[in-house]
């Protein structure tokens, strides 16, 4: 992902998004750094210095954001409805 994809990205999910200690930038790169890679939920928490708890709860509310309030198709062009649809059943959304 590029730099300007990911101030996009937060652009778009930023005024969906609860104000926590925790920065939007950190919250966002450990979300997309989890859906991304094949690490495990341990090593991303303690990668961006997060505890497994607070972790799942930015995981769930950023998958939420993204499906829910329809970020994805602004975000991105996509060919196929599919690929939304999986990237929405992988973050536990329904279209």
């Amino acid at each position: 992902m590029s730099r300007s994809s990911f101030q996009k990205l937060l652009e778009l999910v930023g005024p969906h998004t609860v104000v926590r200690t925790i920065s939007l930038e950190r919250r966002v790169l450990a979300s997309v750094w989890f859906l991304g890679n094949p690490e495990t939920f341990r090593s991303v928490a303690d990668r961006f210095g997060l505890s497994k708890g607070s972790l799942h709860y930015y995981l769930q509310n950023f998958c939420r954001v993204l499906c829910g309030e329809c970020v994805l198709p602004n975000l991105i062009e996509l060919n196929r409805l599919a690929t939304v649809e999986r990237l929405c059943i992988n973050c536990g959304a329904v279209l």
